[in-house]
């Protein structure tokens, strides 16, 4: 029995993919603007990691307070997801849902993820999460549905990673 669930363990180990390394340029779709609140080390539901992150982060909580950190997100895979606190630069604050290009810091070092612009390319790549497109529901027991999802094209596969909720965009290089 005890093999089983280490056999469990591995299963789950193997079906997630590693983030993308620190200096990666990746592309994500910003959540929306941060506030001092969600990037203090004092919040309720972080990680040991995301606690040390947000301690060291030199310069992130003043930059929440004068309204220059998104938070952003994208997936390496179907279902793993990859979240981010990025300061902007000058310019404008993009709005939830656009599609930006983020340099990643170095989490244990402390060093800050940065927003290098807006997504224009590939031309189709829209804005925000895409929901599923349902064509119909199977149910196996009379508690519970599953969706069944319609045809989706190549382009909308390339470029996008299945979430519980629908679909994002993948953590791609811009």
């Amino acid at each position: 029995m005890r093999w089983l669930a280490g056999l469990g363990l591995l299963v789950l180990g193997a079906c997630s993919a590693p983030p993308p390394p620190a200096g990666s340029e990746v592309r994500m779709d910003v959540m929306g603007p941060a506030t001092p609140g969600q990037v203090s080390p004092d919040g309720r539901f972080l990680s040991e990691a995301e606690r040390r992150y947000f301690t060291r982060a030199t310069g992130l909580r003043e930059a929440a307070a004068s309204g220059r950190v998104v938070m952003a997100r994208c997936t390496m895979g179907d279902g793993d997801l990859v979240f981010a606190h990025a300061v902007l630069g000058e310019g404008p604050m993009p709005k939830g849902g656009e599609v930006i290009r983020v340099r990643l810091g170095n989490r244990e070092a402390g060093e800050l993820d940065r927003v290098l612009g807006m997504v224009t390319d590939p031309p189709g790549l829209t804005r925000g999460s895409m929901p599923y497109e349902i064509v119909a529901y199977r149910s196996i027991v009379p508690w519970s549905t599953t969706a069944i999802e319609g045809e989706v094209s190549a382009f909308v596969q390339a470029q996008y990673g299945k979430i519980r909720s629908g679909r994002v965009v993948r953590c791609l290089a811009p």
